[in-house]
Protein backbone atom coordinates (compact mmCIF):
# COMPACT_ATOMS: atom_id res chain seq x y z
CA UNK A 1 0.00 0.00 0.00
CA UNK A 2 1.10 3.54 -0.73
CA UNK A 3 2.99 5.25 2.04
CA UNK A 4 1.50 9.18 3.21
CA UNK A 5 3.29 11.69 1.67
CA UNK A 6 2.51 14.56 4.00
CA UNK A 7 3.17 14.67 7.57
CA UNK A 8 -0.23 15.31 7.94
CA UNK A 9 -1.74 12.37 6.20
CA UNK A 10 0.63 10.33 8.59
CA UNK A 11 -0.90 11.69 11.60
CA UNK A 12 -4.33 10.74 10.33
CA UNK A 13 -2.88 7.83 9.58
CA UNK A 14 -1.88 7.11 13.08
CA UNK A 15 -4.65 8.15 14.73
CA UNK A 16 -6.88 5.84 12.70
CA UNK A 17 -4.46 2.89 13.43
CA UNK A 18 -4.66 3.95 17.41
CA UNK A 19 -8.12 4.05 17.44
CA UNK A 20 -8.61 0.64 16.23
CA UNK A 21 -5.76 -0.48 18.36
CA UNK A 22 -7.17 1.25 21.42
CA UNK A 23 -10.69 -1.02 20.43
CA UNK A 24 -8.20 -3.90 20.46
CA UNK A 25 -6.83 -3.55 23.50
CA UNK A 26 -10.24 -3.11 25.10
CA UNK A 27 -11.82 -6.43 23.40
CA UNK A 28 -8.54 -8.29 24.42
CA UNK A 29 -8.76 -7.37 28.17
CA UNK A 30 -5.08 -5.77 27.84
CA UNK A 31 -3.25 -3.14 29.80
CA UNK A 32 -3.35 -0.01 27.74
CA UNK A 33 0.60 0.04 28.03
CA UNK A 34 0.42 -2.75 25.66
CA UNK A 35 -0.96 -0.74 23.11
CA UNK A 36 2.20 -0.67 21.12
CA UNK A 37 1.84 -3.89 20.59
CA UNK A 38 -0.50 -3.78 17.90
CA UNK A 39 1.13 -0.95 16.15
CA UNK A 40 2.65 -3.69 14.12
CA UNK A 41 -0.18 -5.22 12.95
CA UNK A 42 -1.41 -2.15 11.78
CA UNK A 43 1.44 -1.26 9.91
CA UNK A 44 1.69 -5.00 8.24
CA UNK A 45 -2.02 -4.04 7.41
CA UNK A 46 -1.57 -0.28 6.21
CA UNK A 47 1.38 -1.65 4.15
CA UNK A 48 0.54 -4.91 2.60
CA UNK A 49 3.41 -6.89 4.51
CA UNK A 50 2.42 -10.45 4.37
CA UNK A 51 5.79 -11.79 4.75
CA UNK A 52 5.75 -13.87 8.22
CA UNK A 53 9.95 -13.52 8.71
CA UNK A 54 9.72 -9.81 7.92
CA UNK A 55 6.88 -9.06 10.56
CA UNK A 56 8.39 -10.74 13.39
CA UNK A 57 11.87 -8.78 12.59
CA UNK A 58 9.88 -5.88 13.09
CA UNK A 59 8.42 -6.78 16.13
CA UNK A 60 11.98 -8.01 17.49
CA UNK A 61 13.01 -4.70 16.56
CA UNK A 62 10.55 -1.83 17.74
CA UNK A 63 9.37 -3.93 20.81
CA UNK A 64 13.48 -3.95 21.90
CA UNK A 65 13.35 -0.07 21.55
CA UNK A 66 10.61 -0.37 23.93
CA UNK A 67 12.13 -2.53 26.32
CA UNK A 68 15.34 0.12 26.10
CA UNK A 69 13.31 3.43 26.61
CA UNK A 70 11.36 1.48 29.97
CA UNK A 71 14.87 -0.02 31.21
CA UNK A 72 16.30 3.49 30.44
CA UNK A 73 13.37 5.57 32.28
CA UNK A 74 10.91 3.19 34.28
CA UNK A 75 7.99 5.73 34.23
CA UNK A 76 8.11 5.91 30.67
CA UNK A 77 6.09 2.71 31.03
CA UNK A 78 2.93 4.64 30.96
CA UNK A 79 3.72 6.97 27.74
CA UNK A 80 1.10 4.48 25.73
CA UNK A 81 0.61 6.64 23.06
CA UNK A 82 3.81 7.58 22.67
CA UNK A 83 5.20 4.13 22.23
CA UNK A 84 2.07 3.05 19.64
CA UNK A 85 3.85 6.27 18.12
CA UNK A 86 6.90 5.74 17.74
CA UNK A 87 6.63 1.69 16.75
CA UNK A 88 4.48 2.37 14.07
CA UNK A 89 6.74 4.86 12.77
CA UNK A 90 9.72 3.23 12.97
CA UNK A 91 8.19 0.39 12.18
CA UNK A 92 9.02 1.61 8.40
CA UNK A 93 12.42 1.76 9.23
CA UNK A 94 12.94 -1.80 10.24
CA UNK A 95 10.64 -3.00 6.94
CA UNK A 96 13.02 -0.82 5.19
CA UNK A 97 10.19 1.70 3.40
CA UNK A 98 11.53 4.49 4.79
CA UNK A 99 15.12 5.56 6.26
CA UNK A 100 15.56 6.82 9.59
CA UNK A 101 15.96 10.39 9.27
CA UNK A 102 12.55 10.31 7.54
CA UNK A 103 11.28 8.60 10.25
CA UNK A 104 12.72 11.34 12.64
CA UNK A 105 11.13 13.82 10.76
CA UNK A 106 7.31 11.94 10.81
CA UNK A 107 8.18 11.51 14.66
CA UNK A 108 8.67 15.19 14.85
CA UNK A 109 5.77 16.76 13.36
CA UNK A 110 3.55 14.09 14.86
CA UNK A 111 5.37 14.92 18.24
CA UNK A 112 4.53 18.64 17.85
CA UNK A 113 0.47 18.01 16.45
CA UNK A 114 -0.57 15.63 19.70
CA UNK A 115 -0.06 15.15 22.93
CA UNK A 116 2.16 11.84 23.30
CA UNK A 117 2.35 11.83 26.84
CA UNK A 118 -1.14 12.36 27.67
CA UNK A 119 -2.47 9.48 29.65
Amino acid sequence: MKLPNRNRNWLKEIKAAYAKAERDVIRDGKDLNDLYIYAVKYVAKNRGINNKDTIREIIQHSFDAIKIDIKNDPESANHHVFHFVSTYIYSHCFADLKDELECDKIMDYVNNEWDLFEN
